[in-house]
């Protein structure tokens, strides 16, 4: 069903962006904005943290322990729909079937 990225996916498609957009916000703030990110493993992989020094955004991201309490309050609404999903018999197996269950719970 679902995919995931690793840190040379996240380095490729996310990061050129992500790239951009601090480079205009700290343009347009004058001042230097740090990036926040999950302890996920494409965003601390070295192969990532060596991207951000290339970049010269090594010093811009925020470090942020793997377990903290997220601050992104959608966070607490995917934990509570994937709970009741996986309480569902029989679980979804398709995309399709996932996205007419999450419709459900919302």
């Amino acid at each position: 069903m679902g995919k995931t990225i690793n840190a040379k996916g996240y380095c490729e498609y996310i990061v050129p962006d992500l790239t951009k957009f601090w480079y205009n916000i700290s343009q347009e703030t004058e001042d230097y904005v740090y990036i926040v990110q999950d302890g996920a493993c494409p965003h601390t992989a070295n192969y990532t943290k060596k991207v951000y020094r290339d970049k010269g955004l090594a010093n811009y991201v925020f470090p942020w322990a793997a377990c903290s309490p997220d601050l992104n309050l959608i966070e607490g609404v995917w934990r509570l729909i994937k709970s009741r999903i996986h309480s569902r018999t029989p679980r979804p197996q398709t995309n399709d079937v996932m996205r007419d269950a999450i419709q459900e719970e919302l």
